[in-house]
């Protein structure tokens, strides 16, 4: 386990899965937003201690749905945080600093 998987590790509480209401035991390190993004990669924030299943379940979600999971897994604050990051990659130089919206996310 690499030393962010430790640090993800240890800024949950148990050992089971960070997923609400999962009651298996955490497998291993999730990062929420890509790592290919150099200033996410190293970011405990961007990650979640996940068993299997809701890590392939993240991994394989769609970017609308990929959201709501990640929002829902780091909370409110963070997760404006981390999206902020993500929408400066993808959209470098035209980036305005706003809110994601509701229609951001499919419910």
């Amino acid at each position: 386990m690499t030393e962010w998987s430790h640090a993800v590790r240890a800024k949950q509480k148990e050992e089971t899965c960070g997923w609400i209401g999962c009651t298996r035991k955490g497998e291993g390190s999730a990062h929420m937003f890509s790592r290919k993004i150099d200033s996410l990669r190293l970011a405990v924030e961007n990650g979640a201690w996940l068993c299997t299943e809701h890590h392939r379940t993240l991994d394989r979600a769609p970017d609308k749905r990929k959201l709501l999971m990640i929002k829902l897994l780091v909370g409110e604050e963070v997760f404006a945080i981390l999206y902020e990051v993500w929408m400066k990659t993808r959209f470098p130089g035209n980036f305005r600093k706003l809110p994601p919206r509701s229609e951001d996310f499919e419910i």
